[in-house]
């Protein structure tokens, strides 16, 4: 794999966990590999506030406990959004250690940062018992935009 040192002279922007929990540093020279960082290409980010619809499928490009890229496609929707707070509640299969991870609409633009995933009681099983299922929380990119 080709890997590069941070370079934080260059770019080193940060929010608290409190906060919107996000960290950008900027990226130095080639430290081992093949490719050039332009290989690799970029995510445009944007602080429009209507790129995303609740029941919209929810991408996660996620590198869960360091491991090599998963992707987490289809099957994952967007369940709830919190104007207040700035956040997207989704359903879908991440894993320990995504946190940071960037979250796609199906037309591949980011809407948010992976935050945290934990259990949720909205479903009801036969006897009226609740199912627990997991859900994921993303800061919102537009929020981190701003």
């Amino acid at each position: 794999p080709t890997t590069f040192l941070f370079d934080p002279e260059s770019c080193f922007v940060t929010d608290s966990i409190e906060g919107l929990d996000y960290t950008l540093i900027g990226v130095g020279e080639r430290r081992s590999g093949p490719k050039e960082l332009g290989k690799f290409g970029f995510i445009s980010l944007s602080d429009a506030r209507d790129k995303h619809m609740l029941g919209e499928i929810a991408n996660i490009v996620q590198h869960p406990d360091g491991r090599f890229k998963e992707l987490v496609l289809r099957e994952n929707r967007l369940v709830a959004r919190d104007e207040t707070v700035q956040v997207l509640h989704y359903v879908a299969d991440t894993e320990q250690g995504s946190s940071g991870s960037p979250v796609f609409n199906n037309e591949w633009e980011p809407i948010a940062l992976h935050h945290w995933a934990g259990p949720f009681h909205e479903v009801t099983g036969i006897g009226g018992y609740a199912l627990t299922r997991e859900i994921n929380e993303g800061i919102r990119i537009s929020a981190i935009v701003d």
